[in-house]
């Protein structure tokens, strides 16, 4: 479904919970993405947290902006889509789960691009998100950082029918 895109938009909201010392926290991020074929895109994450940040590809020049370290780059756009998403990432883009996923959206071959950092998976059935009835996956994933053996265990639902748009992502970050 998604290979066959020229493009497309997503806002999502991203929430992280976490616990230390005793102590419970909750951030929200708000996740706005758009991409267009062959290496156009536009990825902000705002929400007044700290993991703020703008990355814009015009097809020509990849420019990030990380307001908490007050940082700013700028470099030459790769050819494609995965080129500028894809790949093995560094840094911060992976502390989302949403982003762990991003590649099956915009992947030239979204299966073979999560079989091969697929180490489990497990259907879990039918579930209703939202009011769409969603198949419910859970995965085992390798992350795909650079010279990182890291796994995340997620669980993915996608929409069922002829339009299986990812509707969810939920993941532990934990291990």
């Amino acid at each position: 479904h998604y290979r066959g895109l020229n493009g497309f938009a997503m806002n999502a909201e991203g929430t992280m919970r976490f616990s230390a010392n005793g102590k419970k926290g909750e951030m929200t991020t708000k996740h706005e993405v758009f991409f267009q074929r062959p290496n156009k895109v536009t990825m902000i994450a705002g929400g007044g947290s700290m993991f703020e940040f703008t990355i814009v590809c015009d097809g020509n020049k990849v420019c990030t902006h990380l307001p908490m370290t007050r940082q700013y780059t700028e470099k030459e756009a790769p050819a494609d889509i995965e080129g500028v998403l894809g790949g093995k990432k560094k840094g911060f883009i992976n502390v989302f789960s949403m982003y762990q996923f991003l590649h099956l959206m915009t992947a030239k071959e979204p299966y073979q691009s999560l079989m091969s950092r697929m180490e489990k998976g497990r259907y879990m059935g039918l579930e209703a998100i939202g009011g769409a009835k969603c198949h419910h996956l859970r995965l085992s994933c390798k992350t795909p950082d650079e010279g990182s053996e890291l796994e995340l265990d997620s669980d993915l639902w996608i929409e069922e029918g002829d339009h299986p748009w990812i509707v969810k992502v939920a993941s532990d970050q934990s291990k």
